[in-house]
């Protein structure tokens, strides 16, 4: 599933259009999450995925007593995995402990603003990577 990044256009929220000059990344104006809180959703995202991959390879390891077909993760897989969730676990508590967050009056509005927030950023820098753009380079001259 893609997600749509959002961006403020004349005040309200929606999708640029073809050539506007504005693409700040925003995702409810009454609620906008500090930049080191998008940064550790992105990052809490993109780990995530890696744990999906990780899960989702196919098993390496002995056979299932009685199968000749299904097969276990092997301990290689298997630590790969863990030490993936183990730094998503702790990312988690990163991002719930976030000082922000405790001062939100409506906490869910929040979290999906954060969210919305993070993927887009993740998508937009998606979009920038797939342009051939390099944002680590940008406006850094030779030499």
């Amino acid at each position: 599933m893609a997600v749509t990044p959002l961006f403020r256009e004349r005040g309200r929220l929606g999708q640029t259009e073809a050539g506007s000059a504005s693409s700040e990344v925003v995702v409810n104006d009454a609620v906008s999450p500090p930049e080191d809180l998008i940064e550790l959703k992105a990052r809490w995202y993109a780990l995530k995925a890696e744990c999906d991959r990780i899960a989702s390879e196919p098993p390496e390891g002995d056979y299932l007593r009685g199968s000749y077909e299904l097969r276990r993760f092997s301990d290689e897989q298997n630590a790969r995995l863990e030490a993936a969730r183990a730094r998503l676990r702790g990312l988690t508590l990163e991002v719930a402990r976030h000082p922000w967050k405790a001062r939100q009056p409506n906490r869910t509005g929040a979290e999906q603003a954060l969210n919305a927030a993070a993927r887009a950023r993740i998508e937009h820098a998606a979009d920038r990577h797939d342009d051939g753009h390099d944002d680590g380079d940008e406006g850094k001259g030779e030499g």
